[in-house]
């Protein structure tokens, strides 16, 4: 994790691990499904937003090698506009759900080294977010993807898009006919 918290401002980031946890040749049968998802969520759009937020694109995000060495196999990236000019979602997909979880475990580590504040969801105990003056996020995992959500503030965007955006990703696993 490089700067104050798991983005930039330039060149948007989610979250970089300094750790391996997959060893050269894992990813197989797996990882064919998971690129699968990765495509299918590249080619569909939310079906369903937040009032003020309007779907801007849907593209491939952005995976540095510590991103790869954390066995992360792509990074779907739906960017929002309205509201919330630094909305987006991210699906960060795994070989397997062991890697998603971890990775999610380093967000959470994470928040407490870079001083970020954590901030916990009432009505979603199992979600993990954070805010700085930069902006926020709340990730959930959900079987071998980790969701991302980010915004400028936990309350404002990224907590609420939690529900649109799992939503999405079980109707495109569904639509999709994968896991």
């Amino acid at each position: 994790m490089r700067g104050e918290f798991p983005w930039k401002c330039h060149g948007f980031r989610i979250l970089t691990v300094a750790f391996t946890l997959l060893l050269a040749g894992m990813v197989s049968v797996p990882a064919r499904a998971a690129d699968a998802l990765y495509e299918a969520l590249l080619k569909a759009k939310p079906q369903t937003l937040l009032a003020g937020f309007n779907l801007a694109q849907v593209s491939p995000g952005p995976i540095d090698q510590e991103d790869q060495n954390a066995g992360m196999l792509g990074n779907a990236q739906i960017t929002l506009q309205g509201a919330d000019p630094t909305a987006r979602i991210n699906y960060l997909l795994f070989p397997d759900m062991t890697a998603a979880n971890a990775y999610l475990a380093a967000f959470q580590n994470a928040i407490l080294q870079r001083k970020a504040t954590p901030r916990l969801l009432s009505d979603w105990p199992e979600a993990v977010c954070a805010e700085t003056a930069k902006g926020a996020a709340c990730a959930v995992g959900s079987g071998r993807v980790a969701v991302f959500t980010l915004g400028a503030m936990v309350d404002s965007a990224a907590a609420p898009l939690l529900r649109p955006a799992l939503d999405h990703l079980n109707h495109v696993r569904k639509a999709s006919g994968l896991e």
